[in-house]
């Protein structure tokens, strides 16, 4: 199989490049590919080193059981954020970190993979109003909405999230399908939420994108016509070919 992997993502208007809390990995073998993308929740306790840590260890250890993966990630947390409020010795940090203050993100990851019955699949796990979308190539077939939010996918300041300290918010979503050619989507909330109400006029747009700078182009008229909100906004797209080959082929756009 060939898959052709596009990654674009940006900050909300008028706030600095370091303050995008949307992390994604990307990670490939001979014969399989993993994606993860993770959306920190700006209002929780150093969310761009949570989502960086969920989305880094996932490419990385993708079978692995969910509740064993979330523990070493909040561990991985708690380590690399304690040095850093210690080092700043600040009393309201302090006090936040004495509460116990999380970190939270929503979460989708993907894996692919060539299955013992020849035919390659996707297997998926999601946390949150972060989506999946399944677009096959033979207009025949319909296109797949993956999420662990319900229809009719109303999208709010309250979603389910992974937690790096304590109790998470779960709703997840996870599951196995089929791949044939065409195109995945994974999506952080605001650019999820505008291809929903728009499917193929989003995905035309989308898929027209040759550069990170034609996606800012776009992406600043959406704003401005009030189509997409101001958010930190994250669009992984994989194209999928050749799936008749068992070997995979990557080739990274950006």
């Amino acid at each position: 199989m060939q898959i052709e992997a596009s990654f674009f993502t940006t900050h909300k208007q008028n706030d600095l490049p370091e303050t995008n809390a949307d992390k994604f990995a990307f990670d490939s073998t001979e014969t399989t590919a993993t994606v993860a993308l993770a959306d920190g929740v700006t209002q929780s306790f150093h969310p761009q080193i949570w989502a960086e840590i969920l989305t880094q260890h996932f490419v990385h250890n993708p079978t692995m059981e969910f509740e064993k993966s979330l523990a070493i990630c909040q561990k991985r947390w708690f380590e690399t954020v304690e040095p850093l409020v210690k080092a700043k010795n600040n009393y309201y940090i302090n006090k936040i970190w004495q509460k116990k203050t999380p970190a939270a993100a929503t979460f989708v990851g993907l894996h692919l993979f060539y299955n013992h019955h020849q035919q390659w699949t996707a297997r998926y796990f999601i946390n949150g109003d972060s989506f999946l979308i399944y677009i096959p190539t033979d207009k025949t077939k319909p296109s797949q909405i993956f999420s662990s939010i319900e229809p009719p996918y109303h999208l709010d300041n309250f979603p389910p999230y992974l937690a790096s300290l304590g109790q998470s918010k779960l709703q997840t979503k996870q599951g196995t399908f089929l791949l044939d050619s065409g195109y995945l989507l994974l999506l952080t909330d605001a650019c999820a939420e505008w291809y929903l109400n728009n499917p193929e006029p989003a995905f035309d747009i989308i898929n027209s994108w040759s550069s990170p700078d034609h996606f800012l182009h776009n992406l600043q008229q959406l704003r401005t016509q009030g189509n997409i909100k101001d958010d930190d906004t994250t669009i992984i797209k994989i194209k999928l070919s050749q799936l008749n080959h068992p070997a995979l082929h990557v080739v990274k756009n950006n």
